[in-house]
């Protein structure tokens, strides 16, 4: 566990510093004192510390008033709780736990007795939070490239279902979806040139001018190798083109430094409008198409599916 902090709120200077000083041999705890109700509030949401032991016992505001400002900010919602107080009644104790405290420890401490339920309530916090973190990064891992950061291919497809459904609820609207898949040119050269690690390099570049791209009407997302795919709604053919251009001719002008080499890498791009009569899998049929096609004509290009006469 690292460095944790606590916060005392209580108007008594005695038992702020009883509780410093029951924990003044532990390095990896520090305590804050707060006299009064308003400056405990202050000190929390300024320093949000680990854990907050609050006196019941507060004037002007008492600690079940100070509690509810507390749970209702934003910013210290999250902080455990703990309530001390010489008042040992069943009455308060239940009313503690039903606000939401964690524990209720009365007064006078036993000073083994606040440490061990104070590293308790820490170590479970810590705990919690590792938790919660393992989830984020599991949940982000579910749906996004671990190398460029971008959208995967499960989290694309997903995404894709909800322009689909609003294409199809408003059949009014002005634009259509259009498909765009991109493909680094001669990308086994550069792996092979600059090593996997130079090729990863490009991927990451490359998928910085996609994510700046994004928006409520743009998925990004990395397809798979040097492969990327964009599908952008309520637009025309002519503006998703202009879109497909200036990406090509962004990453055409870049110049890409590895390892003090300077170097230009191209990309090409199918675009093709999405038929929503034919299944995500037949769209990206026509996109690929419309790749290859790029490809067989010299590369470095956006072409059209479709379109007899193309760039």
């Amino acid at each position: 566990m690292g460095k944790t902090t606590i916060l005392v709120i209580d108007d008594s200077h005695f038992i702020c510093q009883v509780v410093e000083d029951i924990f003044k041999e532990d390095k990896n705890i520090h305590v804050l004192k707060a006299y009064s109700g308003d400056i405990g509030v202050q000190m929390a949401q300024n320093e949000l510390p680990n854990l907050i032991l609050l006196d019941l016992v507060l004037t002007p505001i008492d600690g079940f008033e100070i509690f509810k400002i507390l749970k209702a900010d934003k910013r210290t919602k999250h902080i455990p709780i703990i309530f001390i107080t010489g008042n040992n009644n069943a009455e308060t104790i239940v009313k503690c736990f039903e606000m939401g405290a964690v524990d209720y420890i009365i007064k006078p401490f036993i000073p083994v007795e606040l440490r061990a339920r104070v590293r308790s309530r820490l170590e479970f916090q810590s705990a919690q939070d590792a938790l919660k973190k393992a989830m984020k990064e599991l949940k982000y891992a579910a749906n996004n490239d671990f190398l460029t950061g971008l959208h995967n291919r499960r989290s694309f497809l997903k995404q894709i279902q909800s322009f689909i459904t609003e294409a199809q609820k408003n059949t009014n609207q002005k634009g259509d979806i259009f498909l765009g898949i991109f493909d680094i040119d001669n990308f086994k050269i550069i792996n092979d040139t600059y090593g996997h690690a130079g090729g990863d390099y490009v991927l990451t570049v490359v998928s910085d001018v996609f994510k700046s791209l994004v928006s409520d009407h743009i998925i990004c997302s990395r397809w798979g190798g040097e492969e990327f795919i964009v599908a952008i709604k309520n637009t025309t053919q002519k503006k998703a083109f202009e879109l497909m251009e200036a990406i090509r001719r962004q990453i055409e002008i870049y110049s890409f430094v590895f390892r003090e080499q300077t170097f230009k890498v191209t990309i090409t791009c199918g675009l093709s409008k999405f038929n929503l009569n034919d299944s995500v899998e037949k769209n990206i049929m026509h996109v690929d198409k419309a790749l290859y096609e790029g490809k067989e004509k010299g590369k470095n290009r956006t072409i059209i599916y479709g379109l007899k006469k193309t760039k």
